[in-house]
């Protein structure tokens, strides 16, 4: 009796052993961009990662970038990444995977796309209202720029992510088409962007403005420019044409400055110099100013064979 009861304990033992040594398979993380995916240069952005754990070790970075790559050990279930002053270049794909301490290893990454809008031409959005089946479709209209790789992305204010992305060829036709049931009123628009690098982006189009009345219709969508993305681009239009908002920019307008009245100053001392000198020699020129107003009327043949005297030899 006592023999098979240690045979069974060393069984009980030997099994919990094996499974303590199975490796745990983790599941992925949720990562989010805070406020949205899709991004105006110069804004902010915050990426979330969410472990289904607490104290949690996540690793944090955008792909192919070890200057972004953080690991970060919280006392909750979630990490942030802070991206400051988005430029054109902080476009990509960003990963997070978390492991904790009872896991032998780190989980699979979880991606998503930040898009830096304002390097490329903006789209145009318009609309198609059928009533018969209740839908509006929405046409993404894309000037051509020989740009490949392109995903077309719909937007909708207030959404952390685009509503759909597409990706097309280089030989797509340059319009996009999206049907939506007429109760999702919004402020739609869209924008097209690199999937591969460079990862550059255009500027956001039009807003297409679709509103349901409280009484069961409908007002006709309107579409308006973006104030904030206009703004922008004066400034940024600004920017470029202000010296001062480049490095060094004060040094520039000194130097500009000290040219300018420098060469001035030695058009001012020439024309003295040159006063000077019409001043000393004025009465010998005005007596031969004098004999040569007189002289035209009574000399006329022989200026015509001294100019063929000149002719050279």
């Amino acid at each position: 009796m006592h023999t098979e009861c240690l045979l069974l304990l060393c069984l009980g033992l030997c099994l919990g052993y094996e499974e303590e040594k199975k490796p745990v398979t983790l599941p992925k993380p949720l990562l989010r961009a805070w406020p949205s995916s899709v991004a105006e240069s110069r804004s902010n952005v915050t990426l979330t990662c969410r472990s289904p754990f607490r104290n949690s070790t996540f690793c944090l970075g955008k792909l192919n970038s070890t200057e972004l790559e953080q690991r970060l050990s919280p006392v909750g279930k979630d990490a942030e990444l802070l991206l400051t002053d988005l430029q054109p270049e902080d476009a990509g794909q960003y990963f997070c995977a978390y492991k904790t301490a009872d896991s032998q290893g780190w989980s699979k990454r979880e991606h998503v796309h930040l898009v830096v809008t304002g390097s490329l031409p903006k789209p145009s959005l318009s609309y198609t209202l059928r009533l018969e089946d209740h839908r509006l479709t929405l046409q993404c209209l894309i000037p051509y720029n020989g740009t490949e790789y392109l995903a077309v992305a719909l937007l909708k204010a207030g959404l952390q992510a685009p509503l759909q992305v597409m990706k097309i060829r280089k030989d797509h036709p340059g319009i996009m088409y999206w049907s939506v049931m007429i109760q999702q009123s919004g402020n739609y628009s869209c924008v097209y962007y690199q999937w591969d690098f460079p990862y550059l982006a255009s500027f956001p189009s039009n807003f297409l403005k679709y509103t349901l009345r409280d009484e069961g219709g409908y007002e006709r969508p309107e579409t308006t420019e973006r104030p904030e993305t206009l703004q922008r681009e004066i400034e940024e239009n600004e920017a470029l044409d202000t010296p001062s908002s480049k490095p060094g920019s004060t040094r520039l307008i000194f130097v500009t400055v000290f040219t300018c009245i420098s060469i001035v100053l030695l058009f001012l001392f020439i024309f003295l110099i040159y006063r000077c000198t019409q001043h000393n020699s004025a009465p010998g020129e005005s007596t031969e100013r004098a004999s040569c107003a007189e002289v035209p009327d009574e000399e006329a043949p022989e200026s015509a064979d001294l100019g063929s005297d000149l002719e050279p030899r």
